[in-house]
């Protein structure tokens, strides 16, 4: 279990704030599951969990797309089929692991005609 008491701090002082300030129902959900998710694997983790990438990580995929498993997949093979463009980097940028395709590398062209 990791301790993070700035972040516990801020979650109590927010809601003893003016209703104004507060956050809405669905954020107040979604920050405290994200405070029990950093709590328990580590703010190192971030990117990687669940309820971050669910909330608000931006990814290209699922879950912070609409695309469901299947289109994203078929898009997947879509970008490994027309760019040279390794698997994994394909993967991890779908997976919000890395930032926009354009801004990682040389290794990136059109195998279209």
């Amino acid at each position: 279990m990791h301790d993070y008491p700035e972040l516990t701090h801020a979650r109590k002082d927010m809601l003893v704030k003016s209703e104004l300030y507060q956050p809405t129902t669905f954020w107040n959900e979604a920050s405290s599951r994200i405070e029990t998710e950093l709590c328990t694997n580590g703010i190192e983790h971030f990117r990687r969990l669940s309820n971050p990438l669910g909330f608000f990580v931006p990814t290209y995929g699922t879950p912070g797309s609409s695309f469901t498993d299947d289109q994203g997949a078929g898009l997947l093979g879509w970008l490994r089929r027309e760019f040279t463009l390794p698997c994994f980097r394909a993967t991890n940028w779908w997976n919000g692991m890395f930032g926009p395709l354009g801004s990682v590398g040389r290794n990136i062209t059109s195998t279209a005609t």
